[in-house]
């Protein structure tokens, strides 16, 4: 079964219509026409009637949001509030990409687990730190007062400065 075809209004070439009342060939369509993005809402020229995101990184967005509940706390709202934070908001790092993530994914959301609460964007490695607290910061400052207050020794030193003794 063959696909009707019409003829573009514009560029006077045969097309197949992506939807019904399409008027307008793709290329014509990215040339004369702009529409918003799904995910940023930012006005776009498209250069397919198909094209919904205006970016690699807005697709890459929208598509992890809509993937699974398991992301369900990332929403338009919090990418809004976010997507100007460039850099962890506790070591201030930009992050890095891990395990063939896109780069748009240097920083990942942190949120209270169990919730649909997002607290920022952390790095990686602070992410996962705060999760092998098990986000309990009662255990963050005793690990802060050991660091800060706890006595080093020299290997092969004993606690007083003088030599150990086997």
């Amino acid at each position: 079964m063959g696909y009707k075809t019409k003829q573009c209004k514009l560029c006077e070439k045969d097309f197949a219509p992506y939807v019904h009342n399409q008027l307008t060939c793709d290329d014509c369509l990215g040339v004369t026409r702009s529409k918003d993005c799904s995910w940023c809402e930012e006005n776009f020229k498209p250069s397919t009637i198909r094209e919904d995101y205006c970016s690699q990184k807005c697709r890459e967005f929208g598509n992890r949001a809509g993937r699974s509940e398991r992301f369900n706390y990332f929403t338009k709202e919090v990418w809004n509030k976010f997507k100007e934070v460039n850099e962890c908001q506790i070591c201030g790092s930009e992050g890095f990409s891990m395990n063939g993530k896109p780069e748009s994914e240097k920083l990942c959301l942190d949120h209270k687990h169990g919730t649909d609460f997002v607290r920022g964007k952390l790095c990686h490695n602070c992410n996962r730190a705060l999760g092998l607290f098990q986000d309990n910061p009662e255990l963050l400052r005793k690990a802060a007062n050991y660091l800060e207050g706890a006595e080093t020794i020299l290997n092969g030193v004993g606690p007083s400065g003088s030599e150990a003794h086997d």
